[in-house]
């Protein structure tokens, strides 16, 4: 799950969501398939928030989460790497990197371009939140190389 927390002011834009960009590639070639995901979150109706503060005056929290085929899908990498493990000689090792692209949902009027926006994420419904980035929605869409 990810939980932006923003100025009570803002609203995410109708249809927006952030992209769970999730990169596996094998230390040895053919180990296993690399994996290149883009995977679009959907806000929450109801969701947990172990770990998370109250969002305290003038804030407010957005809650995404992934849908039960995208769940699949990473099951399926899971188990694609579990597999590849069990087999004989594999050697261990590779690159990972997760990425959360943000921009589509940071638009604000002018006057909000500078308040404090926050993402956290929780990659196990044991685990709680942790914070992975803290700036501003003029930040955040500078980050994406786009602007109003």
């Amino acid at each position: 799950m990810v939980a932006v927390q923003v100025d009570a002011r803002v609203s995410p834009p109708p249809g927006s969501a952030p992209i769970l960009t999730i990169r596996l590639t094998p230390k040895v070639e053919g180990a296993f398939a690399p994996v290149d995901l883009r995977v679009p979150l959907m806000l929450a109706t109801a969701a947990t928030t172990t770990g998370l503060e109250p969002p305290g005056a003038g804030r407010r929290w957005w809650i995404y989460g992934l849908s039960q085929a995208n769940q699949a899908e990473l099951r399926k990498v899971q188990d694609m790497v579990r597999h590849a493990q069990a087999q004989p000689g594999y050697q261990r090792g590779g690159t990972l990197v997760i990425a959360m692209e943000q921009r589509e949902l940071a638009v604000t009027p002018p006057s909000l371009d500078h308040t404090r926006w926050t993402t956290w994420m929780q990659v196990s419904r044991r685990e709680g939140f942790f914070e992975i980035w803290t700036g501003t929605p003029r930040e955040v869409r500078e980050l994406a190389g786009t602007r109003r």
